[in-house]
């Protein structure tokens, strides 16, 4: 039949055509398929955005060397947050995870001054691990500066808290003189070496009636972290009386003292000391006799071995409070004459306390 001659050719390309479409809707199908399991096996690449936050606390008069630190940390590409500064000593490792976990920081890190030295506490949160040292650099803020910063990365890289392969190095061009803004933080202020003092002390000799208060000018040099020398010159505010046979006689006590001394801690907020000394001691004596009886006035000196134990508190970097108490005897013996009896107890022993002011010397 011609009409069924006609149509058989244009249901064959139907047919065709359709099976032509649904291969390429499988091809289609099968590509996103593929496409969505390599971007299931390739890792999510991490947000350019987040960074790792380090909470910071310091000790106070080091705010230059904790600029320093800032910059660094945040060259590292870490996000520095800063609780409250505390005073000496830093808190304990403990609570300084406490802290890092109130800021949400992976690490917490802690700086305290201790003389010429500084002091480093890096403290892991999570893992509980702890990295300490002290950077020592005789006195030079620079070194000290470079040191401290190149244990704070190596502890920040063992503690997990930034990436082990050092990132490129930046180039960083150096501000222009014109903007006082971008200048580079000063050095480290060094611990001052030299104190000038003046305290108020009460002496007690042992055949005195009653306490004797003096006035003290003293002058305190470190050596180093751990010695020292002390100079004082004892003046005298007031006189002994004694009473003896046929009269009475005033007493004035003066004398200029040394002593070598010993600091374990350091310079620190509360820094004890304990030394041996010698020193040149002048008793000045006044008789006043009763009827019948002559008087005599004299000049007696005496060497004055002693030792000394102090504590000093700093208030501030250039000023401190110290407390002292010695403890030592006068030769030769010191002697009264009240008629035909002989006072020999006196200045053995002799007992002074005192508490007083420095303020640094430039």
């Amino acid at each position: 039949m011609p009409g069924f001659r006609q149509l058989a050719p244009g249901l064959g390309d139907v047919r065709r055509s359709l099976v032509a479409a649904a291969l390429g809707v499988a091809s289609m199908l099968r590509g996103a398929v593929t496409q969505a399991q390599a971007m299931e096996s390739e890792p999510v690449p991490a947000r350019a955005g987040e960074r790792t936050r380090v909470a910071l606390v310091a000790g106070p008069g080091i705010e230059e060397l904790v600029v320093r630190f800032v910059a660094e940390l945040d060259s590292l590409r870490l996000e520095v947050v800063r609780p409250p500064d505390v005073a000496i000593p830093l808190p304990s490792t403990a609570e300084l995870e406490r802290l890092a976990e109130q800021q949400g920081a992976r690490v917490a890190v802690g700086i305290s001054r201790a003389g010429r030295a500084v002091d480093l506490w890096v403290v892991n949160p999570q893992s509980h691990e702890v990295v300490y040292r002290r950077v020592v650099a005789e006195g030079d803020p620079a070194i000290l500066v470079l040191r401290s910063l190149e244990i704070l990365r190596g502890a920040l890289v063992d503690l997990r808290a930034v990436e082990q392969e050092p990132a490129a190095p930046v180039q960083r061009v150096p501000p222009p003189q014109a903007e006082p803004e971008d200048r580079e933080p000063a050095p480290l202020t060094e611990v001052p070496a030299s104190w000038l003092g003046l305290s108020g002390g009460l002496i007690a000799p042992h055949a005195g009636r009653s306490l004797a208060p003096s006035l003290l000018l003293t002058l305190h040099q470190r050596l180093d972290s751990h010695f020292a020398l002390h100079v004082e010159a004892l003046a005298p505010l007031h006189e002994w009386k004694v009473e003896g046979e046929g009269g009475r006689t005033k007493v004035w006590l003066g004398g200029v003292t040394l002593a070598g001394l010993v600091n374990p801690w350091s310079d620190r907020m509360f820094s004890p000391g304990l030394g041996l000394g010698v020193g040149a001691l002048a008793l000045h004596t006044r008789g006043q006799p009763d009827e019948g009886y002559r008087g005599a006035s004299g000049l007696t000196t005496a060497i004055f071995p002693h030792a000394r134990f102090e504590l000093a508190l700093t208030l501030t970097v250039w000023l401190r409070l110290r407390a002292a108490l010695v403890a030592g005897f006068a030769t030769p013996r010191p002697v009264l004459l009240f008629g035909d009896v002989r006072e020999q107890t006196w200045l053995n022993p002799l007992l002074s306390s005192s508490l007083g002011v420095e303020a640094a010397l430039p």
